[in-house]
């Protein structure tokens, strides 16, 4: 499923694999799921390749971000952070010249939190990591958008 999302890099697909998932109350699966979606993510971005704005592996991991998201934040679930902190993840990449990278991957993640009763802002998580997002931007002349 994790190289099917990562191929596809459909958002739809994405929503209804989650859906089926939530609804069929597959908890382990979803647990799983999760795990895998991370360690993928975590793989494509420590790998020593470089990469460009449209690669595969720059949409894989937009891809990865957002299924992490629709697991996590969009059921006003947390990403613990044993499992990923985004905030030590945006720091070794901008250490690691893989900001753009990981700001995409990062990004796609929150972008599920509009959603949430929980984690939308102004939630002191979601809040910190936005605004950890606009000093680096502010900081090193990066575009989000």
């Amino acid at each position: 499923l994790i190289h099917r999302i990562m191929n596809q890099n459909d958002v739809t697909t994405i929503q209804l694999c989650c859906s089926v998932m939530w609804k069929l109350e597959l908890n382990d699966a979803i647990t799983s799921l999760l795990d895998n979606a991370i360690a993928s993510s975590l793989t494509i971005i420590s790998s020593n390749s470089s990469y460009t704005n449209n690669s595969m592996e720059y949409r894989s991991l937009q891809a990865l971000g957002t299924l992490i998201g629709h697991l996590t934040l969009l059921k006003n679930r947390p990403i613990l952070r044993k499992r990923l902190c985004l905030k030590k993840l945006l720091l070794w990449s901008l250490d690691n010249g893989k900001i753009t990278m990981v700001i995409a991957f990062a990004t796609k993640i929150l972008e599920c939190s509009r959603e949430s009763l929980v984690f939308k802002p102004p939630n002191p998580w979601t809040t910190a990591i936005l605004s950890f997002l606009k000093e680096i931007a502010l900081t090193n002349n990066i575009k989000l958008f």
